[in-house]
């Protein structure tokens, strides 16, 4: 992700729409990498120190809105994701703690799985998975309605749980 930002108001306006343009899906970016990261297809054999910040051309793959700084104020934040480390993450499961119907959530590129308490996966295509951020993560399923998951089921894997809905979910709000 190369940025997030939660200067947004609510409602989409000026600001949105010169992002939204600079950043449209498919357009070509130079960007600075963290520290340590290598650009796609960079062989770790490389001679660069591993202190050095390198630079990459990357193609912006998703431009994603969600809750971010400012809580309860309820500025939006856009996180831009580029198409060279999509799906870079996954799969991955997360252990839901203290739930009374779900044992554990996996993300793949297809979408969600939802592991309740029986052992049975119900698998969510991405396209169908809902979700808002704010105090806790809102995640509307098909056949489940609205979960709400806090730092206490999700435990270390709260923030990254959140980073995935982000990513490859799609926010709508259901906090207010």
């Amino acid at each position: 992700m190369l940025l997030t930002d939660s200067s947004f108001a609510a409602r989409p306006g000026a600001q949105d729409r010169m992002l939204l343009e600079q950043f449209r899906p498919g357009t070509e970016v130079e960007v600075l990498l963290p520290t340590g990261v290598l650009p796609p297809g960079a062989s770790t054999e490389s001679s660069a120190p591993a202190t050095a910040r390198l630079t990459a051309r990357l193609t912006v793959g998703a431009v994603k809105r969600s809750l971010r700084g400012g809580w309860p104020t309820a500025n939006l934040g856009y996180g831009i994701y580029f198409a060279e480390y999509d799906g870079s993450e996954l799969p991955t499961a997360v252990p839901v703690l203290r739930h009374r119907s779900l044992t554990s959530l996996r993300f793949d590129l297809d979408g969600l799985g939802i592991v309740g308490a029986d052992n049975r996966e119900q698998a969510v295509p991405w396209a169908q998975v809902d979700f808002s951020n704010g105090p806790d993560l809102k995640v509307r399923i098909p056949g489940y309605g609205v979960l709400t998951f806090e730092e206490r089921h999700l435990g270390a894997s709260y923030r990254v749980t959140e980073e995935l809905l982000i990513k490859y979910g799609t926010f709508r709000q259901l906090h207010f």
